[in-house]
């Protein structure tokens, strides 16, 4: 089933999402994310989830992932697979990509460095949680700050959710451009709805505003 259409995706600039987990590209927040992106951009999405998925369309984007297994040694390893080798296979030779996108800067961080130099693209790490001040636990945490320190600084552009975050990446990372641009909200779904009385939903954070969003267009 195809959530969205436009042009083909070879005619469209190629963007690569990397994401740690998800369970199903056609939620909501999810869907409507990569078809909004598909009036600008094609590509594909790689993550870990519930079950192996192959082609999945949403919009002009084709989702793929691996099963979500038990064992974070094992989940690591897995994730490189999905969002390393398998992105090699489909595209070294025959797509340009212009830019992978991390949803941190861990194991899809590392994933989408190594994509970098060997695909030659551009590189966007997004910060979707607030790294820079919790540090990360378990044994490996010594490995995992280095991990943040090295895809941060080798990132072309930092997407961030808010001042402080921003003003951390600008300060410790100043090579790399920073966007602070508010996560995405599927507001259409609530707009849908025959009413609203009766239920509440509080939301913690700020309205999607896709004039904004637009402004990631601008690195690659």
């Amino acid at each position: 089933m195809s959530f969205g259409s436009g042009d083909s995706p070879t005619r469209k600039t190629q963007l690569l999402f990397l994401f740690p987990l998800m369970y199903r590209p056609q939620k909501a927040n999810v869907a409507s994310q990569f078809i909004l992106l598909s009036r600008w951009h094609g590509g594909h999405i790689f993550a870990l989830s519930g079950g192996k998925q192959r082609h999945v369309p949403v919009g002009d984007f084709f989702f793929h992932s691996e099963k979500f297994e038990k064992g974070a040694l094992n989940r690591f390893f897995k994730g490189l697979w999905i969002q390393i080798i398998l992105p090699l296979r489909l595209l070294r030779g025959k797509t340009r990509v212009s830019a992978v996108v991390s949803y941190d800067p861990y194991r899809s961080g590392l994933a989408a460095l190594i994509l970098k130099y060997v695909l030659r693209c551009k590189m966007i790490v997004e910060l979707n949680g607030d790294y820079h001040r919790v540090e990360p636990g378990g044994r490996g945490q010594a490995i995992m700050r280095r991990l943040f320190n090295l895809t941060l600084g080798s990132a072309d552009a930092i997407k961030v959710l808010n001042v402080d975050q921003e003003a951390f990446c600008r300060k410790a990372f100043p090579r790399s451009a920073v966007y602070r641009i508010p996560p995405f909200v599927a507001t259409e779904y609530f707009q849908s709805l025959e009413t609203g009385q009766g239920d509440y939903l509080l939301s913690v954070g700020q309205p999607f505003d896709p004039a904004r969003h637009e402004a990631i267009a601008r690195v690659v």
